[in-house]
């Protein structure tokens, strides 16, 4: 019996078929890697819930606030948790405010080198209460002043801002400042016939007033509830059982728990440039979501608050 050989056309398809193969088993594992990074950012929020809880049962209930100085002790307001009141004692382990997939992850020993990077001699770096002398071994330690918006992979308002029909509004903003983006947020929603009036003048004066902390000098302004004079509406600090002042259906004794499970405490960041692109921790475009009940979600963008537009003109301008 004779061998017959493959012909050209046998070969190209057999070529055809193996590359076809391929290109599926490798986009297989490269959605199946990317779905364990996605599970690995969600733990990391999930274990934040639980120091902040930890925290929380130990300082009547209140969450931490945002962070407010830097390592050289100036104040500097920034919409990322506050790592002065957790480390040590709370979050024994930093590596939690690093997502695997964010871009500006360089892992832990050179994600947080602002200490050893600016050489804080001779008043040494600030350790949320004082100023304490730069160690020798400061090369390989974690300070808590080196957590930034530049360094943390997670964003933290710490106020529980959730306002149906406002902050989940699809509608993308455009201002490059954050003056003129509360202005413009405030005539887009004095516009919306949906809208009341008087819920469009509570929720800008609410931003104008959180405005005003995160410029002014008083490090403590971000530690407090904002009720503006004359507002029915208030901006409360994140702290357990925060959920009551949202319920809607007062006969109904689950109410706090479905208030606490719509409530955001974290997220990943949404990077938005100067050209209105914007960029993900996670691909497709979307980010996880940490609530006050302590479930994480995946929300596509845009969705609710904070993975929509607003959300992301904030983090970008603040």
């Amino acid at each position: 019996m004779t061998k017959r050989e493959l012909t050209f056309i046998e070969l190209l398809v057999i070529i055809a078929i193996v590359t076809v193969l391929a290109v599926i088993v490798l986009s297989a594992l490269a959605r199946a890697r990317g779905d364990a990074r996605r599970s690995s950012c969600q733990n990391n929020l999930k274990q934040m819930w639980l120091v902040c809880e930890m925290y929380a049962n130990e300082t009547g209930g209140a969450y931490p606030a945002i962070k407010a100085r830097d390592c050289d002790g100036s104040v500097h307001k920034q919409f990322c948790i506050n790592s002065f009141a957790l480390y040590p004692k709370y979050m024994t382990d930093p590596a939690i405010l690093l997502c695997p997939t964010a871009p500006s992850n360089k892992g832990l020993g050179d994600s947080f080198t602002e200490v050893t990077t600016a050489k804080y001699t001779p008043t040494g770096v600030w350790n949320g209460t004082a100023f304490e002398p730069l160690p020798a071994e400061a090369d390989h330690l974690f300070f808590p002043c080196e957590v930034s918006v530049t360094t943390c992979n997670y964003f933290y308002l710490g106020w529980a801002l959730y306002v149906p029909g406002i902050t989940d509004d699809p509608h993308s903003f455009t201002s490059t400042n954050s003056t003129a983006l509360i202005a413009e947020i405030s005539k887009y929603f004095a516009d919306q016939p949906r809208i009341a009036s008087a819920l469009a003048g509570n929720f800008t004066s609410i931003l104008l007033d959180l405005a005003e902390r995160m410029r002014n000098a008083d490090p403590t302004a971000v530690d407090q509830d904002i009720r503006p004079n004359g507002s029915s509406l208030a901006l409360y600090r994140l702290k357990k059982g925060v959920g009551r002042f949202f319920i809607t259906d007062t006969n109904n004794l689950g109410s706090v728990k479905t208030a606490q499970s719509l409530l955001p405490v974290s997220s990943d960041y949404i990077a938005l440039n100067t050209t209105g692109g914007l960029g993900f921790n996670h691909v497709p475009g979307g980010c996880n979501v940490l609530y006050m009940d302590g479930h994480v979600d995946f929300l596509m963008y845009p969705d609710g608050f904070p993975a929509n537009p607003m959300a992301a003109r904030m983090m970008s301008l603040f």
